[in-house]
């Protein structure tokens, strides 16, 4: 972000790699559910994002990414794409029931994997020889699932009644513009530069579950959610680049972005074909917060 020589046409790709450390997490949401007849229940609590019922998903892992800059004079313009592995929130548990009468439920829960990525698209102009601004779009995705297996036991008997097999899968995207400075100064023989931006992204979160049964394979229970929402986002960052050799370089960077949604929504709960019929939900005035720590190290080639 200097700038680059006036009637030069400057290319730089870059290739990647680091630890992640992502979050995902539900505040307090304003429930309402209403009955198939008509009644309404009233109460409080987060959006459960797993059969455990956990309200965040976390862990640390290997991130990598791609990314390249365009530069012409002082204008400049810059994309990347990064992934996480597949990381695991939570790990997998079992558990017994035992009812008054003896009978039993055995429930084995798996694992909640989950995977986040994000892009983005910027473009900037170096107002002198430190300072920069920037601007652009940007989006992400985090997705997560978990498979589950329970069986019913009359007393005494070592052959289930039934088993069910249950399944979730959840999703949350967000994306919108944003603005940022940059300050750079040289440092060690190379340049560190520290970054902050803004960003305004809309949200969409979905999540599904059902129960079926393991002997004919049809669904008898569903579960939907579904929450809509934006956030003011903030993100900080700062590297240090130095020249290998004439067009080889290496950055060392850290970054760290947070993002607080104010959601609302609603979701369906309940058997298919009971008497009891789905229950239709409302969801209000409650918050998702995504949060991403990366520390990485890039490989910059100059074309």
């Amino acid at each position: 972000t200097t700038g680059w020589a006036e009637d030069a046409l400057v290319f730089q790709p870059r290739l990647f790699g680091g630890m992640g450390n992502y979050s995902l997490a539900s505040g307090d949401f304003d429930l309402k559910v209403t009955t198939v007849d008509g009644g309404t229940i009233r109460t409080k609590g987060s959006a459960t994002l797993d059969w455990y019922g956990n309200s965040k998903l976390q862990d640390v892992s290997p991130i990598l990414g791609v990314g390249g800059t365009l530069g012409w004079g002082k204008f400049f313009g810059d994309i990347y794409y990064q992934s996480t592995a597949l990381a695991r929130s939570h790990g997998s548990a079992f558990g017994v029931t035992t009812f008054p009468d003896q009978s039993q439920l055995l429930a084995q829960f798996g694992e909640v994997d989950f995977r986040h990525e994000d892009w983005a698209l910027s473009l900037g102009y170096a107002l002198n020889s430190n300072w920069s601004l920037f601007g652009g779009y940007k989006g992400g995705k985090t997705q997560w699932d978990q498979r589950a297996t329970q069986q019913g036991f009359l007393p005494g008997a070592t052959t289930p009644l039934f088993t069910e097999i249950d399944s979730l899968d959840g999703r949350f995207e967000q994306d919108g513009p944003f603005i940022g400075v940059a300050f750079s100064y040289p440092l060690g023989g190379g340049t560190l530069t520290l970054r902050g931006a803004y960003a305004y992204l809309d949200g969409e979160y979905a999540w599904k579950g059902q129960a079926k049964s393991a002997a004919t394979g049809e669904v008898f229970q569903r579960s939907t959610i579904k929450l809509d929402g934006n956030s003011d986002g903030y993100s900080l960052g700062m590297s240090w680049t130095k020249q290998l050799e004439d067009n080889l370089g290496l950055s060392l960077g850290a970054a760290y972005h947070w993002y607080d949604f104010d959601m609302s929504g609603s979701g369906s709960a309940g058997l298919e074909g009971s008497p009891g019929g789905i229950s239709n939900l409302q969801f209000s005035g409650g918050t998702l917060t995504e949060r991403l720590f990366t520390a990485t190290a890039s490989l910059l080639y100059t074309f």
